[in-house]
């Protein structure tokens, strides 16, 4: 078999990368976004995104994550005009995976409403294909939520917890994502949410500071312009994986803080 995954460089892509390396899966990383050598995969230039066609399988991870200042052009490229781009150029003996987000529920900024264009082009396509919806994943090599780890490092009692951290998350782990990638090169349903167990923020914040061996955040704050979503935002979802082939919170929270700690980042 032969995959293409773009976004390879990112969170979930290094991780699925090489767990596919691993099965003996030829896999090869789109060059849009990435700088740095990915182990497990082969560049693919977009100067040869013409012979897209001799993938079996085409994971489309590459995505822009919501920060202040970033154009809206830019989250357009990749979560519309790329995805769009390849489908053009597939057939219907390939497959294409989509990685959008649980976030679209809200469609509050550009990144969930470009995640949403993106699902359409989508499911417009005569390509076979699949949507996948994550949220709030977590592990090794997350760099989107270590300021929480390191605040709760530093500050310890006196982390903030905006809105006073009632907030219902549901933390997944990235391993569990990249599971269901892998089921989803052979079968499922069009598209699957996959979210962790449900807790608070403050309960989340909490364990990370047990972990730490820190004093857990008692500092309440309101919500200003700005402040991450996953801080304060609520993630009422529904998980498509069985409970019991889950990791447990302390699993993800345990391998996030090893992993920033192997590379002294903590």
């Amino acid at each position: 078999m032969k995959v293409l995954v773009t976004g390879g460089s990112g969170f979930i892509g290094r991780h699925l990368i090489q767990t596919l390396d691993a099965q003996g899966i030829e896999v090869y990383a789109l060059q849009y976004l990435e700088v740095q050598p990915i182990p497990g995969a082969t560049f693919w230039s977009l100067l040869d995104i013409e012979g897209v066609r001799q993938f079996d399988v085409v994971f489309h991870l590459a995505g822009v994550l919501g920060k202040r200042g970033i154009p809206l052009q830019a989250y357009m490229d990749a979560h519309v005009e790329l995805p769009r781009y390849l489908l053009s150029r597939m057939m219907q003996h390939q497959l294409f995976i989509y990685a959008s987000s649980a976030w679209v529920t809200y469609a509050l900024d550009p990144y969930e409403r470009t995640k949403i264009q993106g699902e359409k082009v989508v499911e417009s396509s005569n390509v076979p294909h699949r949507i996948i919806r994550p949220g709030f994943v977590i592990g090794e090599g997350d760099m989107h939520h270590y300021p929480v780890y390191w605040l709760i490092r530093h500050l310890r009692g006196l982390t903030p917890l905006i809105g006073g951290g009632s907030n219902v998350v549901h933390p997944t782990y990235v391993k569990d994502v990249v599971s269901l990638l892998q089921q989803l090169m052979y079968s499922g349903n069009e598209v699957t949410t996959i979210v962790g167990p449900t807790m608070t923020m403050k309960d989340f914040m909490g364990c990370i500071a047990n972990h730490l061996q820190a004093a857990p955040p008692r500092i309440k704050l309101p919500h200003l312009p700005g402040t991450p979503k996953f801080l304060w935002r609520e993630q009422p979802f529904t998980s498509d994986i069985p409970e019991q082939d889950q990791h447990t919170v302390d699993d993800m929270v345990k391998a996030a803080i090893a992993w920033y700690r192997s590379i002294h980042l903590l």
